[in-house]
Parts: structure tokens; sequence; C-alpha cells
């Protein structure tokens, strides 16, 4: 091996050890930010009666520009309410008030997709002054406690 292939291999191996280091770092700044979030949510919702969650959800948009992008965090159903908090801190409120929740796949003010994302069922909030989307498990089970929240049996969509 020469000089100009050693040198080439230890600045490969130096970039890929800062790399590494950049992305351990990366990593635990995230779980922070989650252990943050899930406190200061638990802290929230202390005294309050949850009747659905807390559950990963994504932000899908929505029509009222709360949230700019989608996003990542967690769901909490409680009497009137829909709680949404990002897991860097951001904030989503929906007022349950003559809402309407149905399921679909797309909707007014739904943020596209990462590619290669097949369509997903969201559970689509409706109301007077705003759309939102959420990408959650078991959307038909949410739709379903908003109704039973708002004393609606009746299937919406």
């Amino acid at each position: 091996m020469n000089g100009s292939t050693l040198a080439l291999v230890v600045g490969l191996v130096l970039v890929l050890v800062v790399l590494l280091g950049l992305g351990v770092v990366l990593v635990q700044r995230l779980r922070h930010q989650a252990t943050a979030a899930g406190r200061a949510l638990a802290d929230e919702l202390d005294g309050l009666t949850v009747l659905r969650g807390p559950a990963p959800a994504e932000y899908a948009g929505g029509t009222a520009d709360v949230l700019r992008e989608r996003s990542r965090g967690v769901l909490v159903l409680t009497p009137g309410r829909l709680l949404f908090r990002e897991l860097s801190g951001g904030r989503l409120d929906v007022d349950l008030t003559g809402a309407e929740p149905l399921v679909a796949e797309t909707y007014d003010g739904m943020r596209r997709p990462p590619r290669g994302t097949a369509p997903a069922p969201h559970l689509v909030v409706r109301s007077e002054r705003a759309t939102v989307g959420f990408v959650v498990a078991e959307p038909e089970e949410w739709r379903t406690a908003i109704d039973a929240d708002r004393g609606d049996d009746r299937p919406s969509g």
C-alpha cells in the first residue's frame, strides 16, 4: 500500500467516525426530546380524564396552519378535546365541540406523504374552524371514541 492510498483510507475512516459520532448525538437528542415531551404530557394530563391514548401518531396536515409540516408525536383524547403533542414540543389542541370525526385516505389540507409510502387511513376531524388529520393506529376506533365523547353513535364519513 503506497502513501496516498493509506492517506485516503485514513481519511475515509475519520469521516466515517465523525458521521457515526454525529449519528449517536442525534439519536441521544431525539430520545431526550421524546422523554421530555412524555414528561410534559404526563404533567398536562394530571387530573384530566383520558378517554383514549396516549398513542403514537403523525400529524398529516390541516387547513389551520397551526403546525407547518408533517410531524410525529402523541395523540390523546380527553372529554371535548383532542390533544397532539409533537416530540419536538409543538402543540395542537382540537376543540371537539361541533366537530365531525371521520376516517379517510385524503382530505382538504393534507400534506403529501413521503415518497414510496402507500396511502393510509387517517383520522380526520372537521370543525367550523379547521380540518386536521392524523395517521394513528386504529383510526376507526379513535373516530368511534370521539363520537362517543360527543354522545353521537351515528357513523361518520
